[in-house]
């Protein structure tokens, strides 16, 4: 993955009003070390979400929703990504209230898999 830099400085305000800066600060932005699934957020959510997962290495994802009763609703990802942080904004216009399950399973180049499932909450 590409490395990124960045710089930046905290800005600290005291009670009396004075503010001093902290010294630059870098920090290197690299590719996540592990496979991640992150909560979708909102949660509860009418009518969208983003569903937010990492991976290490290049990877075959699929990224799946499914009712409570293990239908799948809508296939978010299925493809060959590159390894970074990915958002998918989802949306459940036409889609009852209800609890539904969504998933990943990741295949990376380097042979390592992941699987890992979440609850989300439409309320409508």
């Amino acid at each position: 993955g590409t490395a990124q830099k960045l710089y930046y400085r905290l800005r600290q305000i005291d009670y009396n009003g004075t503010a001093v800066y902290t010294s630059i600060i870098n920090v290197d932005v690299t590719r996540p070390l592990s496979f991640n699934l992150s909560q979708n957020y909102p949660n509860p959510f009418n009518p969208s979400t983003t569903i937010n997962f990492s991976i290490p290495v290049d990877a075959k994802v699929k990224v799946r929703i499914y009712d409570i009763l293990g239908k799948e609703v809508f296939q978010v990802v299925n493809d060959n990504l590159k390894a970074g942080n990915h958002l998918y904004p989802v949306s459940f216009e036409n889609v009852s209230s209800g609890v539904y399950i969504y998933s990943i399973e990741a295949t990376g180049v380097d042979g390592k898999t992941f699987k890992s499932s979440k609850k989300m909450t439409l309320m409508k």
